[in-house]
């Protein structure tokens, strides 16, 4: 018999299969977090482009609506087939789906004409976060709140000293109601940061300890707390 041979057949040792493991342990532990940090990357990008996308749509409701955009209300659902009980009107989500297009391929249930679109969820926030909050977003209309004496109502985009730092959505981090609310606002809560005290960290920081906030001109940012330098909740700016 060829030696030679005989020695190919016999496969590897015992030491050379450690080895191979060894170093695909090791592989393994290098990239399977890289993979992880381009997954919520390309999340938190996703998370910045529905807030944008939503933007547009707000803007195109104001324009059509004598410059206000969406009146949110209490807790209401998206497929609910009653009106907020002092707006008469639906969650503010639904309010804009005429503004995102018929085509609803973005649906998370894209047989269902009821089913909420994806735009308005954010998958960064973890599967816990992400299967009890069907909505991701809150609609900023504390300036408007407190203009009408605490009562419910709309933003007025004339009414916005400065835009760039209005706070019009963004990502709900702090939530007390219920996962399948569609009209989250911040009328007397603070979805976003901590609330009364919005200087602190937000409880959930989904983009790298950072949450993604629209404002009023279009543009989104990545926030670790409320910066008072840029960002407002009032018509003033203060």
């Amino acid at each position: 018999m060829n030696p030679r041979r005989s020695a190919a057949l016999a496969g590897f040792t015992l030491i050379e299969l450690l080895t191979v493991i060894a170093i695909i342990a090791v592989l393994a532990a290098i990239l399977i977090p890289v993979v992880g940090r381009v997954r919520l990357q390309a999340y938190t990008a996703q998370c910045s482009a529905n807030l944008r996308q939503i933007g547009v749509a707000l803007a195109l409701h104001a324009n059509d609506n004598r410059g206000f955009f969406p009146l949110a209300g209490g807790d209401l659902r998206y497929d609910a087939t009653e009106l907020d009980d002092e707006t008469g009107k639906p969650a503010w989500t639904v309010q804009l789906e005429s503004y995102l297009g018929r085509d609803r391929s973005d649906a998370l249930d894209p047989a269902s004409a009821s089913s909420p679109r994806a735009i308005y969820r954010c998958k960064t926030g973890g599967e816990a976060f992400e299967h009890n909050q069907l909505f991701s977003y809150f609609l900023g209309v504390r300036a408007a709140f407190v203009a009408a004496g605490n009562r419910f109502a709309a933003v007025q985009l004339s009414r916005i000293k400065q835009p760039a730092r209005f706070v019009l959505s963004g990502d709900v981090a702090n939530w007390s109601t219920s996962p399948f609310d569609a009209d989250k606002d911040d009328y007397t809560q603070d979805p976003p940061f901590n609330y009364p005290s919005p200087y602190a960290a937000p409880p959930t920081a989904f983009h790298g300890g950072k949450l993604n906030i629209l404002f009023a001109d279009g543009h989104v940012d990545r926030f670790a707390r409320f910066d008072p330098a840029k960002m407002s909740i009032a018509y003033d700016g203060s």
